[in-house]
């Protein structure tokens, strides 16, 4: 941490122990998620919805406890935004897939 720009120091200090718990269900459920898709699984599809509101739940608590917008700003938002797009992109094409008896 000691080499990470001050800024980022700061955001990390800040930010509660807990926001790590809806991180660590946003990363296993999307690459257990993706992997469902590639098996065509039906499971991917409720996976994938919990890796996204995870992701929701993530990026909004760092947002609202941390100084990360006063110090980033909307350039900030930017990378996060893509990934929440990403997610629900993922859980779409399962919620079609799955219509479409594509996953079994």
């Amino acid at each position: 941490m000691a080499t990470w720009p001050e800024a980022q120091q700061r955001i990390f200090e800040a930010m509660p122990r807990w926001v790590f718990v809806p991180f660590a269900i946003a990363t296993v459920g999307g690459v257990l998620g993706a992997l469902g898709l590639l098996l065509r699984r039906r499971w991917a599809e409720p996976l994938l919805l919990l890796s996204w509101l995870a992701i929701i739940v993530q990026f909004a608590s760092t947002y609202l406890t941390t100084p990360l917008w006063a110090l980033t700003g909307v350039r900030g938002a930017l990378f996060p935004a893509c990934i929440a797009v990403v997610g629900l992109f993922l859980w779409w094409f399962a919620r079609k897939a799955s219509a479409r008896r594509w996953l079994r």
